[in-house]
């Protein structure tokens, strides 16, 4: 019986990836070879503007950072 084993998500320049040990060996090396990355572990993370940290075994999703930047823009016609 096949097992699933990993999730890859890509959205123009942002991926983002749940694993289990061998997928995260096999498609971080095939990903490095070809792009500048973060490293694989690195928390905090944003994907898709919505910011995502905690721990291994929590994880908590924001996307208060994204909603504050919007308040930056303009609401000006000009």
């Amino acid at each position: 019986m096949n097992k699933l084993t990993g999730l890859s998500g890509t959205y123009v320049d942002d991926i983002i990836r749940t694993r289990d040990e061998r997928f995260r060996e096999e498609s971080t090396t095939s990903t490095q070879c070809k792009f500048d990355t973060k490293p694989v572990d690195s928390t905090p993370l944003t994907f898709t503007g919505i910011n995502i940290c905690g721990t291994p075994s929590c994880r908590t999703m924001s996307q208060k950072l994204y909603i504050e930047s919007l308040s930056l823009l303009s609401n000006d016609a000009d």
